[in-house]
């Protein structure tokens, strides 16, 4: 529902195809870094200010036992006997394509005002000339009152079960190809039907679905004795609560060894919150018990225990020497080249050339004329700079507007902007349409995150989220 008028079309155009004439040179951080060096109570003062960024975290490791229903699925013998009696018992669960037939039929509809015995005697007149020889297409042609398939001499093109009317499917399910129903009674009234062609059901070989149904048959005979393990697994390591050694040979487990990680969380199976919070819990960490019973999914559990325990430390100063010296430099470099960008700036508002400016430092100046907001192939400018040009407010007439703009990168770039050229404007009705589109959906967007912060702001909300250490 947002409006969108001419002029804000107009409007639109001018900024987008605006030009900005512009000059400008670029102080390399690179140059810079080449005069810093930080002292060494410099480094010393940023570790000790600093000493928080350089701790190591604190990191356990354990061991574990598993117990995954794939697994134990894997080592069920499931004989070739087996296997073949499975197929031809379920046999439907492996039709990749349904059994198809293309028929035909005759309508005698019946509606609200339709006598339903007239109906169905007609369709009877119907089925009986057809005994007596007549084409079927024919009389669909003349006969029928589905319009749409009399066109088609009855056509209904392939048919496969749950897409027709239950009493339609029975029946045309039921006859051989060349064969005509009699009457059948649907929602939509008599049809009399006919089978043309039959196309088979495509049923997937044994050959192909052995391995699934391999698997199938394994894990549905694993599933019992993996739920009786678990159960087990569950008790057993609380019973015994100091050793993971006696539950791994009870239930013919490997004790398993994790790296070290985090609170974080680590890779592989240890990113997984569940399992960095049974690590990390009072149980494990200071009581040296085994876990609780660690559920990863439905079909995967595992009990842990702490296996080693490094505590967050102080790194010391020469491990991490180099990391600061390079921060501090980059820092220095930074406010070395600013101040010259600043100096840079004050000049070329004095009246200094921009050429003689830009020497000054070691740079050349460089005319970019006129450019647009986006690149062209004659235009090769950086667009980082590209977006500061456009930032920068317009100049007076006969003025210049000076700036010192950061880049990525720590570079800074001093701009010049001489003039700004409106955008030319052709307002076609295919132009006007395109942005009075672009500019609905943004207003409207606008609009309806404006109401929907204004509900918020009106409404009584409670938010219960944890971080997710919690």
């Amino acid at each position: 529902s947002a409006v969108v008028t001419d002029q804000e079309i107009r409007r639109h155009l001018q900024l987008e195809n605006e030009r900005r004439r512009i000059g400008y040179f670029t102080l390399p951080l690179n140059s810079y870094l080449e005069k810093t060096s930080p002292g060494e109570e410099e480094i010393q003062a940023w570790y000790e200010q600093h000493a928080a960024d350089y701790r190591t975290p604190e990191q356990i490791s354990v061991e574990y036992v598993e117990l995954k229903l794939e697994d134990m699925a894997s080592r069920v013998e499931v004989s070739d006997e087996e296997l073949s009696s499975y197929y031809e018992q379920h046999l439907e669960n492996y039709i990749s394509q349904p059994e198809r037939r293309k028929v035909r039929h005759i309508l005698i509809q019946v509606d609200a005002g339709t006598d339903d015995a007239k109906a169905r005697a007609r369709a009877e007149q119907l089925a009986q000339r057809l005994r007596e020889g007549a084409d079927f297409s024919e009389l669909a042609r003349s006969g029928s009152d589905d319009s749409v398939s009399a066109e088609q001499g009855g056509d209904l093109g392939f048919i496969s079960q749950g897409m027709m009317d239950k009493a339609f499917e029975q029946a045309a399910f039921r006859l051989k190809p060349g064969e005509v129903s009699p009457p059948v009674r649907s929602k939509f009234g008599y049809h009399l039907i006919r089978v043309d062609e039959i196309q088979p059901a495509r049923v997937q070989s044994l050959a192909e679905v052995r391995d699934q149904i391999r698997k199938e048959l394994q894990s549905e005979r694993a599933e019992t004795r993996f739920y009786e393990s678990v159960d087990k697994l569950n008790n057993l390591s609380y019973e015994i609560p100091d050793s993971l050694t006696p539950v791994a040979e009870e239930l013919g487990l490997e004790v398993k060894h994790s790296p070290l990680f985090p609170r974080s969380g680590g890779s592989g199976l240890f990113a997984n919150p569940r399992v960095v919070s049974a690590a990390f819990s009072d149980e494990v960490l200071q009581e040296h018990r085994n876990s609780e019973l660690v559920e990863i999914s439905d079909t995967h559990m595992l009990v842990l225990r702490l296996r080693e325990h490094k505590p967050g430390a102080q790194r010391p100063l020469a491990e991490v020497r180099a990391g600061i010296e390079a921060r501090l430099k980059q820092d220095k470099a930074r406010q070395l080249a600013m101040q010259d960008a600043t100096r840079a700036v004050t000049q070329l508002e004095a009246g200094d050339t921009p050429a003689d400016v830009a020497a000054t430092f070691g740079q050349p100046w460089r005319e970019a004329g006129f450019i647009g907001r986006m690149p062209v192939d004659t235009d090769k400018l950086d667009n980082r700079l590209r977006a500061a040009v456009f930032r920068m407010p317009p100049p007076a007439p006969g003025k210049v507007v000076f700036r010192s703009v950061a880049l990525p990168g720590g570079d800074l770039a001093i701009l010049a902007l001489y003039e700004v050229e409106p955008g030319k404007v052709e307002l076609t009705p295919e132009v006007m349409a395109s942005v009075w589109r672009k500019l609905g959906t943004a207003e409207g967007q606008a609009m309806y995150n404006a109401f929907l912060a204004y509900l918020e702001s009106m409404a009584d909300i409670s938010r219960n989220l944890k971080p997710v250490e919690e």
